[in-house]
């Protein structure tokens, strides 16, 4: 008649060594119980609601490098906390709280540790942005990895197309462009994907705008400033949320 207590802890207390595949613990920070697969703890979500809220989960729909829920500059997976400058996190989000940049001072500075976790050539990233303004005098950034090895980003100044540098292990950049045109004041989803054997592909709100199978080699390894909201100078001025960064790269079916 009794019932079966498990270990209990926060995200930022799951153990990491003694470990064995199926080990089971409950995390305090979700109400989630999670299970440790041999390589990474998965939350079990069948206890959740009908229609449960992902922001809580932190290994969806793969296991993550990092996820930034933006309502401050903590990984909720308690590895690579950002360190805020300028950042307003009292404004809403798509998801709860965002944190708005005013794309002068506004930047969110990560480990540089993050990039050797994700990876040089399989590997995602994926975030909300809702564009308040674009300025014509600086390259309008969202992210940036690497000192610039891959970002998302606006250039050409005024006509808000989605572009992305990529440069290679060989030191060339390259300047991939979606085409697509960022709306202003509506909150889209952007997804960046880097895969082995099918190259580069972006999505927004769920839809692939970009394919580019050339770039299947890998990427810079460079382990240089990371930032959400800027690259080097230029930044962005724009709400965000919802940051995830995958080692792993996603298929259409996870975006």
């Amino acid at each position: 008649t009794g019932a079966k207590q498990l270990p209990s802890g926060t995200t930022a207390q799951r153990p990491t060594t003694g470990l064995t595949a199926g080990d089971f613990r409950y995390n305090t920070d979700d109400n989630r119980v999670e299970y440790y697969d041999g390589a990474a703890w998965f939350q079990i979500d069948d206890e959740a609601l009908p229609v449960p809220c992902t922001t809580n989960t932190i290994n969806y729909p793969v296991a993550v490098t990092a996820y930034y829920k933006m309502e401050d500059a903590t990984d909720q997976t308690g590895n690579y906390n950002g360190t805020a400058t300028s950042v307003d996190f009292n404004v809403a989000g798509k998801f709860g709280n965002a944190g708005e940049f005013n794309g002068s001072s506004s930047v969110i500075t990560l480990p540089n540790g993050i990039t050797s976790a994700m990876g040089v050539n399989d590997f995602s990233f994926s975030y909300w942005i809702n564009l308040n303004s674009v300025d014509p005098s600086v390259d309008d950034y969202h992210l940036s990895f690497r000192n610039d090895i891959y970002a998302a980003m606006f250039n050409n100044r005024t006509d808000r197309k989605l572009r992305f540098i990529v440069k290679s292990s060989g030191g060339t950049f390259t300047y991939p462009n979606t085409n697509y045109i960022v709306p202003l004041n509506e909150w889209i989803n952007i997804c960046f994907v880097k895969s082995s054997t099918s190259g580069i592909e972006v999505f927004v709100d769920g839809v692939s705008k970009y394919t580019d199978s050339a770039y299947t080699g890998n990427l810079s390894g460079s382990s240089a400033t990371n930032l959400i909201g800027a690259a080097g100078s230029d930044g962005i001025n724009a709400k965000i949320d919802q940051v995830r960064i995958f080692p792993t790269a996603l298929t259409a079916d996870n975006v």
